[in-house]
């Protein structure tokens, strides 16, 4: 018992777990808050207090609805809805037939800008419940879909083998959704439990603190008390037995003070949880849950697995420390281990044959929520198994086997003990290379601190957390982003009278085929509704490529300008700069911010951590050079550090957005 009150009361560790909490809270509430110009957007439009406003509408709409049953409140609001929407129809095409072709082109949000904010505001309540309402209403319904695809696909016996695994498949799917094809869905809130399910950083910010007690375990080999613990007839098993206590104590606590961060913020940036008593499948994402509990054993659950699945890593680093003799090794296998499983869990396609590696995964299960949200069945031996019945079965096979590994690791021999040949070969090389020879102090400081307390291994995972952030993948544009695209590549570069031409013509060959389908629109009874649909299709394409293009036309003036001051321009692709250096890159920025900050400290932690453990700072400051040049030399070890961590993001960054986006004149 005393060994698990010594690690749950050591302060690294409550140090560590502050820091997760702060750390977590930060990158929650930076990914939740709505973006700048949204919100400015929405309370020019809806007014200030919006949210509380629509909200008090939703409450007095629903109170007027009480008595009315849910088909007859849909009918309602959407004869409301379409209202709204015709009148903004009307507009709008009479907004269009008096333009002038010059100024900006008319939109349906011009009609809604000729409304009161009191106006918009309602519409937004009955827009909300309308949205609501309907997917309760359809609920039933949508399973039931499921329920005759499968009674189909069971009929049809081209398809349906009942030895196969797609046979038991079926067979399968419609049981599980037999068992919620009565469950009655309640309107409730949304956007918190989106928040919730869709946010998962903590989950891999979680493991910090489980290391942290791996660490403090590891004190005993550090003070060289393994032998002697070794020796004593409780010191084996027992003590192991205290170390798994105090990791399951460690999980709990760091999975439900961080849950708990979770549920706080994302309430507060919601709409809140509202009633926890009405079934899960009220939620619009857990739709296809096929669990018959309520939103707070949902959380329950959820919560539950987050501290088994934290535990099993803990243990897992645990057992690599107590059976491998240097962190080099722990680290480095423990490391290996984690990023083999996120390369499974990111690049395997779930349609591929290895899509078992993918699911039976820690990463699938650190986010526990999907896997019982997502309906998917795994082919295991030509058996149909859901992602949840994979997650119940494997984590707590894989923690008992883990579990027993911990506690036999206490029968290991200690490292003293054992011959340990390649400590030897190892200890040979640096005799050799004797790389703290020099009489050079910031040398023997480098050596101190990266090879000494281990510092190598934050560099390494910088590096490789750098290297995984780099995304290379093709971006999708809609038709807008693709048009600027295209016309980018033809003017990027120098500024010229040409060029502005050249977009002006553009901008007439654009402006004379909106007009056509315009024109042939203002006779809609002529066309058949095929040709009424093209029609307004191209019309609608036209009106985006006549707004691109007098948004370049635009910008080149704005050059030509800065050009006849004096100014050296270019034109560029803007959309690369604004997602390396914008307002669309501030999100991603404070990210990366938050993880080299986190790996900073972790770096300058233990920058005087070797004087401090041999008591020497009062030796060394009496010393000539211990206190200007002796710091002078930690500071600037430290500044190497931090630069190795800062460099492999910010390169990893600007490859991303340049494979993306083709940054282009960089010395423009």
């Amino acid at each position: 018992m005393r060994e698990f009150m010594r690690i749950i009361k050591d302060r690294r560790f409550l140090i560590v777990l502050l820091l997760v909490l702060f750390v977590n809270g930060i990158l929650e509430y930076n990914e939740m808050k709505p973006n700048e110009e949204v919100l400015t957007y929405n309370e020019s439009f809806y007014g200030e207090d919006y949210s509380e406003k629509v909200e008090k509408i939703r409450e007095e709409l629903e109170q007027e609805y009480s008595s009315l049953s849910l088909e007859e409140k849909v009918n309602k609001l959407q004869k409301i809805n379409d209202e709204y929407n015709n009148a903004a129809n009307e507009f709008w095409t009479q907004a269009v037939s008096n333009w002038d072709g010059i100024q900006e082109l008319p939109s349906l949000n011009d009609y809604y800008l000729t409304l009161t904010e009191e106006e918009r505001q309602y519409y937004g309540a009955v827009i909300g419940m309308l949205s609501d309402y309907n997917y309760v209403l359809e609920y039933s319904k949508d399973i039931q879909n499921i329920l005759d695809r499968a009674d189909k696909q069971m009929e049809d016996t081209g398809v349906f083998k009942e030895d196969s695994f797609a046979g038991r498949n079926i067979v399968k799917t419609k049981k599980d959704f037999q068992k919620i094809a009565d469950i009655e869905p309640v309107p409730s809130q949304q956007s918190s439990y989106e928040l919730l399910f869709n946010y998962n950083l903590s989950d891999f910010i979680m493991i910090i603190s489980v290391l942290a007690v791996v660490l403090i375990v590891l004190d005993e080999r550090k003070k060289g008390l393994w032998e002697f613990t070794y020796s004593m007839s409780g010191g084996r098993v027992k003590l192991a037995a205290s170390r798994i206590m105090a990791m399951a104590a460690a999980s709990v606590i760091t999975a439900t003070l961080v849950y708990a961060e979770n549920l706080i913020i994302t309430g507060y940036m919601g709409d809140g949880f509202g009633d926890l008593t009405i079934p899960i499948q009220s939620v619009w994402v857990c739709e296809k849950v096929t669990l018959t509990v309520n939103i707070w054993q949902y959380l329950l659950i959820i919560l539950i697995w987050k501290i088994l699945v934290l535990m099993l890593v803990g243990l897992f680093f645990m057992g690599l420390s107590l059976v491998l003799k240097g962190y080099m090794k722990v680290f480095f296998i423990g490391a290996a281990v984690l990023i083999a499983e996120y390369i499974a869990y990111g690049s395997i396609d779930m349609h591929s044959k290895y899509s078992m590696f993918k699911y039976i995964n820690i990463f699938a299960w650190f986010d526990s929520e999907w896997c019982m949200r997502n309906y998917l069945n795994l082919n295991i031996l030509g058996q149909p198994v859901s992602l949840y019945t994979a997650m119940c079965v494997t984590v707590p096979v894989l923690l008992i086997i883990i579990g027993l590994s911990v506690l036999m690791s206490g029968k290991v021999r200690p490292f003293a003990i054992r011959a340990g040949k390649i400590k030897k070969i190892f200890d040979n090389i640096v005799v050799k290379i004797k790389p703290y020879r020099y009489e050079n102090m910031f040398l023997t400081e480098c050596y101190k601190q990266f090879i000494v307390q281990k510092i190598w291994i934050i560099m390494v995972l910088a590096i490789v957390l750098g290297a995984c952030f780099y995304d290379g993948g093709e971006v999708g544009y809609d038709y807008k982003g693709t048009l600027y695209q295209k016309y980018m590549e033809m003017i990027t570069g120098s500024v010229t009278e040409g060029k502005k031409d050249y977009l002006e013509k553009e901008l007439k060959v654009w402006q004379k085929k909106y007009d056509e389908q315009a024109k042939l629109l203002e006779n809609p009874d002529k066309l058949t509704e095929t040709e009424r649909k093209t029609a307004e299709s191209k019309k609608e394409q036209y009106a985006i490529s006549v707004e691109c293009v007098n948004e370049l036309i635009t910008e080149v003036d704005r050059l030509l300008l800065e050009q006849e001051n004096g100014s050296d321009v270019k034109i560029i692709n803007m959309v690369s700069y604004r997602y390396l250096i914008g307002e669309q890159s501030l999100e991603r920025n404070t990210n990366d911010a938050m993880i080299i900050l986190t790996l900073a400290v972790l770096a300058a932690s233990v920058i005087l951590s070797s004087e401090n453990t041999m008591n020497v700072r009062g030796f060394v400051k009496s010393t000539r050079h211990g206190r200007k040049k002796f710091m002078v030399c930690k500071y600037g070890t430290l500044f190497v550090e931090e630069l190795i961590i800062f460099i492999p993001f910010i390169v990893s960054e600007f490859l991303t957005v340049n494979s993306k986006y083709k940054i282009t004149w960089l010395n423009a």
